[in-house]
């Protein structure tokens, strides 16, 4: 038994101004994304972070840095935006031993035996520690994404707008 088969290529013609239209939007977007939504992100993170430090607030065994807005990195183009907190640029030092063996003074982002613990101080703070300082969570990275989801389109709709667009969010 034979069998016929056949190739096709179907051309689709999409007129000058459509083609414009859809590179217009995709130009617009991006632009957005990498101004104003970055911009936007970085904000709504640093006033996250400002709004866990005042909560945290200081103690016998604890003193804020303020340095998790150190940690916040925002990277991103075109239509694609991370959001990282990346202990690793929070400050370490040892805590410091007094003449008689015990700890005069409390290291920053160490262990009590000088271990660095800068790089989980991020997920620590949103999500709680059990270690010798115990606490809960302040879930503050989450709230700042849940803001930063609910502005992006409004953003990307202002920028649409200011092209001539009739824009609707819904």
């Amino acid at each position: 038994m034979a069998h016929i088969t056949g190739t096709a290529t179907v051309t689709v013609h999409i007129p000058d101004d459509l083609l414009n239209l859809k590179q217009k939007i995709d130009h617009t977007v991006t632009s957005a994304m990498e101004g104003q939504v970055k911009a936007l992100a970085s904000e709504i993170m640093r006033e996250a972070v400002a709004k866990d430090a005042a909560m945290r607030g200081g103690g016998a065994y604890y003193t804020p840095t303020e340095e998790l807005v150190d940690a916040i990195v925002v990277t991103g183009g075109g239509k694609h935006l991370h959001i990282e907190m990346d202990g690793s640029r929070m400050s370490t030092s040892p805590p410091v031993i007094g003449e008689d063996g015990r700890v005069a003074q409390w290291g920053v982002h160490t262990n009590v035996h000088g271990g660095a613990e800068n790089t989980m101080m991020p997920l620590w703070l949103n999500d709680g520690a059990r270690g010798l300082v115990q606490h809960a969570g302040s879930e503050y990275f989450e709230y700042a994404w849940a803001r930063i989801q609910a502005q992006v389109p409004e953003k990307l709709a202002s920028a649409l707008s200011a092209l001539g667009f009739e824009v609707t969010i819904s």
